[in-house]
């Protein structure tokens, strides 16, 4: 379980915010970056 960061209660790891004090919470979710080419030996001019 996490603690609200405003009030402090107990909120399960899947909640969205705060059943005590409504504060939303900021799930950590991984999202795949797209990389980018900085390779500039092949650039197009």
């Amino acid at each position: 379980m996490q603690h609200c960061t405003v009030c402090g209660s107990e909120i399960p790891d899947d909640a969205r915010f705060c059943s005590k004090c409504g504060h939303t919470h900021n799930q950590v979710s991984t999202i795949d970056e797209e990389t980018t080419n900085t390779d500039t030996s092949s650039c197009w001019c």
